[in-house]
């Protein structure tokens, strides 16, 4: 460490962005299994602002740019599906068609 108290450049530094890197990499993970749960646990279909309320009751801090980031990532690595029920975009875990007729009646969104 340099006398001003920051990190001198080099191998300390690069080892601290990595850590940094590593930490952040574990909070996305987490905000993403938190979000996946909880698009789980319900009967309805959830929307973003749905997950968004229930993840601010367990982490205070995340974001609706967070849940909308990771609900996104989730659909596009197929661990959750998204439609449109009356032009609202919802959330669904179960990946296999289940009989519901709202689900029948639901389209992929464009």
């Amino acid at each position: 460490m340099s006398p001003s108290g920051n990190v001198a450049r080099g191998p300390g530094r690069r080892y601290m962005l990595a850590r940094q890197a590593r930490m952040q990499k574990r909070i996305e993970s987490t905000h993403r299994e938190l979000i996946l749960d909880l698009v789980r646990r319900p009967a309805e279909h959830p929307t973003a602002d749905a997950v968004f309320m229930h993840a601010r009751a367990s982490v205070p801090t995340i974001s609706l740019t967070t849940v909308y980031r990771n609900l996104r990532r989730l659909v596009a690595d197929g661990r959750l599906r998204e439609r449109m029920f009356g032009g609202v975009s919802r959330f669904d875990a179960h990946l296999e068609d289940h009989g519901m007729s709202s689900c029948a009646d639901a389209v992929p969104p464009a």
